[in-house]
């Protein structure tokens, strides 16, 4: 698509982030950006866009054993690299309830932003 970087992204100063969906591995290999990320040049001067892809969709993290979310829902796990239950699936619609929360009454927007933020 030419011209998906609207204002403000398409300042060249502007730092623009896509979503990058991880698939639910830790591998960084299998990783997409996501649909609904804005991508392409800017419209008027052509500059490549986004600057930056960081994990925003099917999120994962580790699980502590016996902790509130991986024993109320186990399916939210995610298996290692040895097939063991080791992470936690974080964001994504996929788990969510109504309204795209998610158990813990987290939202499934993207969370590219605020990570790459800290």
């Amino acid at each position: 698509m030419h011209g998906g970087i609207l204002v403000p992204g398409n300042a060249p100063s502007a730092l623009t982030i896509a979503s990058a969906k991880t698939q639910g591995t830790v591998d960084p290999s299998d990783d997409l950006i996501a649909n609904y990320s804005s991508r392409g040049p800017t419209w008027i001067d052509g500059f490549a866009k986004p600057d930056f892809a960081v994990p925003g969709q099917n999120l994962v993290a580790p699980a502590a054993p016996g902790s509130f979310l991986a024993v109320a829902y186990p399916s939210l796990l995610v298996k290692d690299t040895y097939g063991l239950p080791t992470y936690i699936s974080l964001s994504g619609t996929e788990h969510g309830g109504r309204r795209g929360k998610r158990p813990g009454g987290r939202d499934s927007r993207s969370e590219a932003a605020p990570r790459c933020s800290r």
